[in-house]
């Protein structure tokens, strides 16, 4: 196999990060540093007290799903996905928080590699407190590498189209016989504290983008032959509406609910946990079915909407912190 030329350019696609099995270590910490991130920016939280049984009781989500996070592995296949699309690249990956490598040690070892240019790809949905960290964690690299360029493209809200016209595709293959005015579909955003927008403490526009995706998949779904007032959304965190509720709300003019989740591009515990069970503790008439599309990760457009994102970024298409 002939070496590729380690001098071009680096590619590093940026994953959120979720252990594979449940450390309680790891989630404590992982409590104390959103508990006290969100303390900071005047958002309630749990008593400190609390905290290391809320880090416990995350071993039962691993075990009612096999205990294992699929997370790592999706993040992993992904990567191969990308090479595959950025052939003339070197991809690595790497993980914001909780897995290794870290950002800062994967740049480590690129530039030990070889690699002059790195551009490195969120993948995530919206320009959120993620990217932000991303950026930060970037810029102090940076100074310890100032020959090097380091660049941060966009998240994939910057090509939400696409990827709006898959999510609508995957839920029209879900509904399957049944006819698509009886289809209800929740569109599941993750969701951030809105006091961060209100109060200009975090550069964030993770709820208004979020919005914004879900009311373009619900413009491909009517399209598509789907009933507005079937379609609904909600939040897992933070913010309102729940997915509980949400889905009790068009329950009973429906035969079959798709919940679908709208953020996050590597399937985890959110996708196959927490957004399934609290839809399926919804009250619904007994002849209703719910079912759960838990990740789009590996789907043909989402992976060439990470490359495209490279290729924006090679034409100065990049990142920047939101305007407050």
């Amino acid at each position: 196999m002939e070496k590729k030329d380690t001098g071009k350019v680096g590619v590093l696609l940026v994953e959120h990060g979720e252990p594979e099995t449940y450390k309680f270590s790891e989630w404590l910490k992982e409590f104390k540093n959103m508990f006290g991130e969100l303390k900071d920016t005047q958002v309630a939280v749990p008593p400190k007290i609390l905290w290391p049984l809320l880090a416990w009781s995350i071993k039962s989500h691993y075990k009612a799903v096999g205990g294992k996070s699929p997370h790592e592995a999706v993040s992993k296949k992904q990567l191969a996905l990308v090479r595959k699309e950025i052939p003339e690249c070197e991809i690595y990956l790497c993980y914001l928080e909780m897995v290794q490598p870290c950002i800062a040690a994967s740049i480590h070892q690129m530039i030990k590699d070889g690699i002059k240019k790195i551009i490195a790809i969120p993948v995530l949905l919206t320009e959120s407190s993620h990217t932000e960290e991303i950026k930060e964690i970037i810029e102090e690299v940076k100074e310890e590498h100032k020959g090097i360029e380091i660049l941060l493209t966009h998240p994939l809200f910057y090509k939400v189209s696409s990827l709006a016209t898959m999510c609508a595709q995957l839920i029209l293959n879900r509904a399957q016989d049944t006819p698509l005015h009886r289809v209800g579909v929740l569109l599941a955003s993750h969701g951030e504290p809105d006091e961060w927008v209100k109060l200009k403490l975090i550069n964030t526009r993770c709820n208004e983008q979020e919005t914004t995706f879900r009311n373009i998949i619900r413009k491909e779904l009517i399209t598509l032959g789907f009933k507005d007032e079937n379609i609904t959304d909600a939040y897992n965190e933070f913010v309102t509406p729940k997915i509980t509720p949400a889905v009790e709300k068009i329950a009973g003019s429906v035969d079959k609910i798709v919940v679908i989740p709208t953020f996050g591009a590597a399937e985890g515990l959110h996708h196959i946990y927490d957004i399934p069970t609290k839809a399926r503790k919804a009250k619904v008439p007994p002849t209703t079915k719910i079912t759960c599309i838990t990740t789009w990760a590996h789907e043909p457009s989402l992976i060439k909407a990470l490359a495209d994102l490279y290729r924006d970024a090679l034409r100065g298409a990049v990142y920047q912190s939101p305007v407050l």
